[in-house]
């Protein structure tokens, strides 16, 4: 990169290209006309040179000082970027040595882009994933950094071409072109181009294959329910039950997968209620058992109304055995209830219909007592020449 330096004898610096703008940006930084640049260069009042091709060019700091901005002599400094990736966590995992794949490439490539570009801001992006899986964080920091603008100008360094990605390697390569960065291979393949075609191949049978036996896996590992099991699991979600409270009902009822074993609470929210939430998305359930209880059997009122919530609990619980519902935890009930009700130790601003469960507490409002000590206030403060709006707001007397 070309550089080169102002001779003042204050402060000789070297300038890079990036430290350089044209006369018609100065002029719209500071907004004036470009012949007003021209005339503060020749006053000495920026800084400025000539290029070899006759240009004329100024230095950004001496534009935004004239202007009032912060110079920042240290913003935006060029970057370059380490980029290592390995292929599965084990390589990312301390050995015995303690250190890993992950940690020595990251390592090997620091220490060449500190010795080649010392000035330069290092960003080190890592990765853990296939070269075929273009889903990977540190890839999608990577692109859309070189697409956003953030690593313009940027150094990017990358041990072998396919640490960067098995496939699709040219596209990456052109959207950095485009960004004004350029990418470093620190180590050169020494596979020829047909074992590199080998290579990829095989890295697409792999991927296929894992991806294949992954699935017959899954398929293999699910748990096989009865319609009767389902149908009950369902019931209980849509009465209010958590997935452990559903789990544990039905393990209380008897209810077993194929194998004789108990059914937890991942299985039944991975094969039932994620399914019926989904559907519930497109068709709105009904009221849940909880829900109608509030609405037939509570009512609202002031808040110095209050009900403990044992005996509100009590009464839900009477009222599922009517029903012949399996009733829900205390937490799971008061949660349905509306928000304006208090929870914090009493349920204040609710009772129970046609039940003496509720109890009230007198609200203290303004009384004589209070109108006294404002007539008292205000006629010590006429005496001592106070004010009665401040002495009324630190002695927080309404």
């Amino acid at each position: 990169m070309a550089t080169a330096t102002l001779s003042r004898p204050q402060s000789a610096r070297t300038i890079t290209p990036r430290d350089l703008i044209s006369v018609g940006k100065a002029a719209a930084i500071l907004g004036v006309s470009t012949q007003t640049i021209r005339d503060m260069l020749s006053r000495g009042e920026l800084e400025g040179f000539t290029l070899t091709s006759g240009h004329r060019r100024l230095s950004r700091r001496t534009v935004l000082a004239a202007g009032g901005f912060d110079t920042g002599e240290d913003i935006e400094r060029e970057k370059v970027i380490v980029y290592c990736r390995v292929s599965t966590h084990r390589q990312s995992s301390e050995k015995k040595t303690g250190d890993s794949d992950l940690g020595r490439q990251i390592k090997r490539l620091e220490k060449v882009a500190r010795e080649k570009y010392p000035d330069r801001e290092l960003i080190t992006i890592k990765d853990i994933g296939s070269g075929m899986n273009f889903e990977k964080p540190g890839l999608d920091r990577l692109i859309s950094g070189l697409l956003s603008g953030e690593f313009r100008d940027a150094k990017l360094l990358v041990e072998h071409k396919d640490r960067l990605a098995r496939w699709a390697v040219p596209i990456i390569e052109k959207i950095a072109e485009h960004a004004g960065v350029e990418i470093e291979y620190v180590e050169q393949s020494e596979l020829g181009d047909e074992e590199m075609l080998v290579a990829d191949l095989l890295a697409i049978t792999t991927i296929f294959s894992a991806k294949l036996y992954s699935s017959r896996g899954s398929e293999r590992r699910r748990k096989k329910l009865s319609p009767e099991f389902v149908n009950r699991a369902t019931q209980l979600l849509n009465d209010g039950l958590t997935l452990a409270g559903v789990s544990k009902q039905l393990e209380l009822e008897g209810f077993r997968d194929e194998k004789g074993e108990a059914v937890g609470h991942n299985v039944i929210n991975c094969q039932i209620a994620q399914p019926l939430n989904k559907l519930q998305r497109i068709i709105p359930g009904k009221e849940t058992p909880v829900q109608r209880y509030i609405r037939e059997n509570t009512e609202e009122k002031p808040l110095n109304y209050r009900v403990k919530t044992t005996d509100l609990y009590a009464d839900y619980v009477q009222w599922c055995k009517r029903e012949k519902v399996t009733p829900v935890s205390k937490y799971r009930l008061t949660s349905n209830l509306p928000n304006k009700v208090s929870r914090v130790g009493y349920l204040k601003g609710i009772i129970v219909k046609g039940k003496n469960l509720h109890t009230t507490v007198k609200v203290v409002k303004e009384n004589a007592r209070t109108t006294y000590t404002n007539e008292m206030l205000k006629k010590f403060c006429e005496q001592h020449g106070l004010s009665f709006s401040h002495a009324r707001q630190k002695m927080q007397i309404r």
